[in-house]
Order: C-alpha cells, then sequence, then structure tokens
C-alpha cells in the first residue's frame, strides 16, 4: 500500500539513464542538474533495499552525490538532497571499493610494514572539514567506507582513522585499532593526530582508547596547542576555506581518473 504510484526500481533505473544521456558528465551545471533528477526519482522510488547500486549509477555519479552531502551546509539545497542519496545507498548495501595497493608511507614515525593505502579526497574527507556536518551524516558514510584495513588518504595526509576521531564514533575507532591502526599517525600537511583530534573536539571516550593503545600524550599535546594558537590567529574558518581551495583540484581529478577507470571496464580487457 505504502508504494502504490511509486516507480519500481527497474523503472528507476532506467530513468537515471534517461537522465544521464541527456548531460555531459564534465560540466559542473549537467551534473548539478542530474543530482536534482536523481533526487526526485528517489523521492519517488520503492524500497531499493539488497539492490545493486552500481548497476543504476557509475561510480564517479556516487562519488559526486557522496561529495555534494558531505560539503553542504544546512541552507544549501544539497543538505537534505545529499542525504537521501546515502541513505538510498546505504539501504542498496552499497560499500566503496576503493583503488588501493600496498605501500610503506615515510612520514608516519612507526610506518615499517606496508599497508593498503587508497589516495583520494573521500566524501568522509571532506566532511571532516565541513564545520555544518553532523555525526550522523558521518556515521551513515562508514556504513559505505567500511574497509577498516585501508588507509584512505588525502591530499593532506589525513585518514578517514582521523576523521572517526574527530568526530568521536567510539566503535569505528576501536575497530581500526583492534587491527592495528597506529594511534599516533600524523597528517603530512596539517600535523593532526588522533589524540589532538579527539581533544579537540571533545571526544573523551575515544581520547582513552587511543591512550589505552599507547598514544603518545605530549606529541598530541604539542599539536593541541599549535591547532589552538592557529584558530586564534587565523581563525578556523580562514583554515578551512585554504584546505577547501587545494582540495577543489584533487577532487576534479579523483573524478577524471573514476570516468577513465569506469570507461576501461566497460570496455573490457
Amino acid at each position: 500500500m505504502g508504494n502504490k504510484g511509486k516507480m519500481s526500481v527497474c523503472t528507476f533505473a532506467y530513468y537515471v539513464k534517461a537522465q544521464r544521456d541527456l548531460i555531459k558528465w564534465e560540466i559542473e551545471e549537467h551534473r548539478v542538474k542530474f543530482l536534482h533528477h536523481v533526487d526526485w526519482a528517489i523521492k519517488n522510488c520503492v524500497d531499493p533495499t539488497g539492490f545493486n547500486l552500481l548497476y543504476m549509477f557509475r561510480r564517479e555519479e556516487i562519488d559526486y552525490a557522496m561529495d555534494k552531502a558531505a560539503l553542504s551546509r544546512r541552507d544549501d539545497v544539497y543538505y537534505s538532497m545529499g542525504r537521501r542519496f546515502v541513505k538510498f545507498a546505504i539501504l542498496c548495501n552499497y560499500t566503496d571499493k576503493p583503488d588501493c595497493h600496498y605501500e610503506i608511507d615515510d612520514s608516519q614515525p612507526n610506518n615499517e610494514e606496508p599497508h593498503l593505502v587508497a589516495r583520494g579526497t573521500t566524501a568522509l574527507h571532506h566532511a571532516s572539514r565541513n564545520p555544518e556536518c553532523d555525526k550522523r551524516l558521518v556515521r551513515s558514510l562508514f556504513r559505505i567506507y567500511q574497509r577498516w584495513d585501508v588507509q584512505y588518504v588525502d591530499l593532506f595526509g589525513s585518514t578517514h582513522f582521523q576523521v572517526a576521531c574527530q568526530f568521536g564514533l567510539d566503535d569505528v575507532v576501536e575497530a581500526y585499532l583492534k587491527l592495528g591502526r597506529d594511534p599516533d599517525e600524523v597528517a603530512r600537511v596539517t600535523g593532526d593526530r588522533p589524540l589532538s583530534l579527539a581533544w579537540g573536539y571533545n571526544r573523551p571516550k575515544v581520547a582513552c582508547a587511543l591512550q589505552l593503545q599507547g598514544a603518545d600524550f605530549r606529541l598530541a599535546a604539542k599539536r593541541t596547542k599549535e591547532r589552538a594558537m592557529n584558530e586564534q590567529e587565523a581563525g578556523p574558518s580562514f583554515v578551512h576555506q585554504e584546505l577547501t581551495a587545494e582540495e577543489d583540484e584533487l577532487t576534479d581529478s579523483r573524478r577524471t581518473d573514476r570516468r577513465q577507470r569506469d570507461i576501461r571496464g566497460r570496455q573490457g580487457p
């Protein structure tokens, strides 16, 4: 009864394809228009639980919608649209399949063994630099980016582990630590550490878990003091603007790379 008048998932997929054929993905205005059509379809679709999201969307389209959700402010039209897409993706049991490889990161103090690393800015990285992004959305995004064994590293050396510490997701932090994640890892550009983020954002449970795993109190205290001084001198909004401006270039590059991989995947070997 609740699905009366709703389009089926198959109709939804055909609708998305029809809208895709009308746009040029390289043009931002076209991508925005596409997202508006997708949002209308989501609101008028039956429950998609268990359906394959990749049957309906390309990875670059999924990434774009996730990014919009993470970057949007409360007065932005994408604030609700993006969250609806994230919820839709979760209902479809979609999880990110990162392009990762083994490497040793020389910038980390205790990194002597190779780890799986995925380089590029994700929606979770965007969320960490959006002062209006809430814990609920970040937790939802972690249901999509749930590879605790992979280090998702962005342009500034920030990781998903650090995002979990910043937003106080105790269970996610514990999952990382159980897999041997270094509690003292440092973001290459910003200098942020898990413990300094937990302190800075008032996450006592996370701070306790990190210290039980041997996080260096002195290094974290030093970074916390530096961060406070920087924000006092320049203001947190200025720091956020600088990071976001540099990040935009990487995001565009990531979309191009994903599009090329999608094309190669459809063409086959």
